[in-house]
């Protein structure tokens, strides 16, 4: 498999805080749900692809994670740590450099 045709997964980490990598685009208690983000599309090897993979990646990252905002006493913190953990694993996972450096600048200035 090229790197043009790979797929980048967004992982959910579980309520119970474990991380699971499946396939399917919905799961059970043991296979959590995920997203395919296809990026064949985009020169990774240009600014403006990796913004647009990471723009890809936050927004799967977000529909997997959205679950969490429906349970009964939803926790903000624990809805941005699923985000955050599923885009560092999709950003890992297609490991363009990139990627990798316009997600790290984009981490830093949430920090702050």
């Amino acid at each position: 498999m090229t790197m043009k045709s790979a797929l980048a997964w967004t992982l959910l980490a579980t309520l119970m805080g474990s991380a699971g990598v499946a396939e399917a685009t919905t799961g059970g208690l043991y296979d959590p749900p995920t997203r395919v983000v296809r990026y064949g599309d985009l020169d990774l090897s240009r600014n403006e692809g990796a913004a647009v993979l990471y723009t890809r990646i936050r927004a799967a990252a977000r529909q997997v994670c959205q679950p969490l905002a429906q349970v009964a006493s939803p926790s903000i913190i624990l809805l941005n740590q699923c985000i955050s953990h599923a885009i560092a694993h999709a950003v890992g996972d297609v490991d363009a450099p990139l990627l990798t450096d316009y997600y790290r600048m984009t981490s830093m200035s949430r920090q702050r």
